[in-house]
């Protein structure tokens, strides 16, 4: 994505609402043709130069995550593969999802079980 013109729309924006704030220190204070005073205008024009960098960073936020969420997806289907042998196993009954659940805990608790160990031993 370029940013050149929004940059430069950006600039402009800021440009044109330091403009209005000097007419409007100058005793101007109405502009007729859009309906507004200076400062109604400059206080537009710079919040929506703000939402602008707003948006943009939320933008590359939402990509950070997307990256993130593509890596999470690999790696998780990775580890399937590497225990399962197939990256897709959809095809796991619900009886053996129970075993394998079992299978987990009993895993964990022996892991929690050695923490404790470790912890008495110190």
């Amino acid at each position: 994505m370029r940013y050149d013109y929004i940059t430069r729309i950006i600039q402009v924006c800021l440009d044109i609402a330091s403009i209005a704030d000097e007419k409007g220190e100058q005793g101007e204070f109405v502009l007729p043709e859009l309906g507004l005073g200076y400062r109604a205008l400059s206080g537009i024009l710079r919040r929506g130069c703000k939402d602008i960098i707003d948006l943009q960073g939320k933008y590359h936020a939402v990509i950070e995550e997307r990256n993130l969420a593509k890596i999470g997806e690999k790696t998780a289907y990775d580890f399937l593969e590497d225990i399962f042998g197939d990256r897709d196993i959809d095809s796991i009954n619900d009886k053996d999802k129970e075993r394998i659940k079992a299978f987990v805990k009993q895993i964990y608790d022996e892991w929690e079980l050695a923490e404790v160990e470790e912890g008495s031993e110190t």
